[in-house]
């Protein structure tokens, strides 16, 4: 469908994690932001391979008092600061800890936690929190059913999974009308799926090691070469899909946007089945990585607010990322079914 939609303001989720980032970001569109959060006495206790979250000690995730900071910050453009602690699950003796932290990050002024944990939500339902919660995409929320699942465990928000189509999600938005629904719009691939990998970064990307392997067939044969021919191919084809996923060789257009998993070409269809924010990847990124991401984002909501159609939306955000190979491979979208142009 080409017919124009009106303008429906969409917000824009932020990756942020110094305070020094605020004012640009405030000024380039950002609606919410969103970073992870350091605590010393965590890591003494549970050692680096335990995180709070999907990111380890580093740029993600800035200690209390610089959050503290960020928040009053970004309380001066009125945009709320949400934390994620959405690793898979945390053992019984974690959850104390954790439900701790939320009352400093209540105090510091955080408004929302991003979660994955069932029992977590339900601790820091028992402990009377008044942080608002959203179900982190490592929940791997597919259909409606799981939605309400997590409604009633107390979650406002799902974040949806990358691997998800465009009706899919307009699916869920309309059997779960009371929930707020946010979606991947740029950066930031996964190979199996977050809520489906049982590995942690923490040792390493799994997913993106070079391993050493032999192929062999059961009976003991040795392979023929077109067996081989096919095998070498599907890891040459394998080997190209890891590479778009992690942001094309983290590589960058001649714009200097950069390139990888990408969703602008379905903000149209996001805004037509009401989807409430859009999310940018990436809170360890180079601010100015953060910076392009979200401008590029925004200048294509603007062009949806202002009365593109589906069509024109689509063709600008390929022209302004001047990389049309990438594009018209398809393994660099997110939504395979949002292209600009109708096929």
């Amino acid at each position: 469908m080409a017919s124009q939609i009106p303008g429906r303001r969409i917000g824009i989720a932020s990756p942020i994690s110094m305070p020094e980032e605020v004012e640009a970001l405030a000024a380039s569109g950002a609606t919410e932001f969103y970073c992870g959060v350091a605590v010393e006495s965590w890591a003494q206790r549970y050692g680096n391979l335990a995180w709070l979250n999907r990111r380890g000690v580093g740029a993600a995730n800035p200690n209390l008092d610089a959050l503290r900071r960020l928040v009053v910050e970004a309380n001066r453009f009125a945009i709320p600061v949400a934390v994620a602690l959405n690793s898979p699950f945390y053992t019984a003796s974690q959850l104390p800890d954790i439900v701790a932290l939320c009352r400093d990050l209540a105090d510091v002024g955080v408004r929302r936690v991003i979660v994955s944990d069932p029992g977590l939500i339900l601790a820091l339902r028992a402990s009377g929190s008044t942080l608002a919660i959203s179900a982190s995409s490592v929940a791997a929320i597919r259909n409606s059913q799981a939605c309400e699942f997590y409604r009633d465990l107390g979650v406002q928000r799902v974040i949806l999974p990358r691997h998800m189509s465009l009706g899919d999600i307009q699916r869920i938005k309309e059997r779960a009308p009371d929930l707020e629904i946010e979606v991947f719009v740029l950066n930031d691939g996964c190979t199996y799926e977050e809520g489906s990998c049982a590995t942690t970064h923490a040792a390493g990307a799994f997913c993106l090691t070079e391993w050493s392997y032999a192929f062999a067939r059961f009976d003991g044969a040795p392979l023929s070469g077109e067996e081989r021919g096919a095998l070498d191919r599907n890891v040459t084809d394998y080997k190209e899909w890891i590479w778009y996923l992690s942001n094309c060789g983290h590589s960058s257009s001649a714009r200097r946007l950069p390139n990888g998993p990408c969703g602008l070409c379905a903000i149209w269809d996001f805004c037509r089945v009401g989807v409430d924010c859009l999310k940018i990847v990436g809170r360890e990124a180079h601010p100015h990585r953060k910076l392009l991401s979200l401008q590029l984002v925004k200048t294509v909501v603007e062009q949806v607010e202002q009365g593109a159609s589906k069509e024109q939306a689509g063709d600008f955000a390929r022209e302004l990322r001047e990389t049309p190979d990438l594009c018209d491979s398809n393994y660099m979208c997110y939504y395979r079914d949002g292209s600009g142009k109708e096929r």
